[in-house]
């Protein structure tokens, strides 16, 4: 994702905005629901960048299209995947 930054101080990062936010106004559910929302921008982000990415998550019967319900239904890359295919894991 990129890390630019808005006028007043904000980024257009989704994870930025999420841990930039005060964890104590925000419920717990909203927490969980405001985090899988920026997973999902960033697992479309990722896709749509990296073609290695791309192939797994196809593999996996994923597309830019897929909705998760759950954070932990997102995919994730296996640590070797970073050792094994970091010349081809870029999408930023």
């Amino acid at each position: 994702m990129s890390h630019n930054t808005r006028k007043g101080g904000g980024s257009d990062d989704p994870l930025l905005q999420y841990f930039a936010a005060d964890p104590f106004v925000a419920s717990y559910a909203d927490r969980n629901r405001n985090l899988l929302d920026a997973l999902q921008k960033t697992f479309v982000h990722h896709l749509e960048g990296c073609e290695t990415y791309a192939r797994y998550c196809a593999r996996l019967g994923l597309d830019g299209d897929t909705v998760f319900d759950r954070i932990e239904d997102i995919p994730y890359l296996p640590v070797h995947a970073f050792k094994q295919y970091a010349d081809r894991l870029r999408s930023v």
